[in-house]
């Protein structure tokens, strides 16, 4: 729905998306917040998580001390 002022986007009955209207002809309004749990929104601009690093020792380092006779 379009107003004079503000453009209102209805889906199933439900309000999904209200902006002020934009100057001009074939703008865009785009809020990120709107597309929340759309798959591939936003793919190409978000990185996805780095997984965690693993640790380099998987056990204290005392234990490996002990295993062959002391420490360094």
């Amino acid at each position: 729905m379009v107003t004079a002022e503000m453009l209102r986007v209805v889906h199933a009955g439900c309000e999904v998306a209200v902006h002020a209207r934009e100057a001009g002809r074939r703008r865009r309004v785009v809020d990120a917040a709107h597309f929340e749990g759309v798959t591939g929104f936003r793919s190409r601009i978000i990185k996805p998580p780095t997984p965690e690093a693993e640790p380099a020792l998987l056990r204290p380092l005392a234990e490996y001390e002990a295993l062959i006779g002391g420490g360094f």
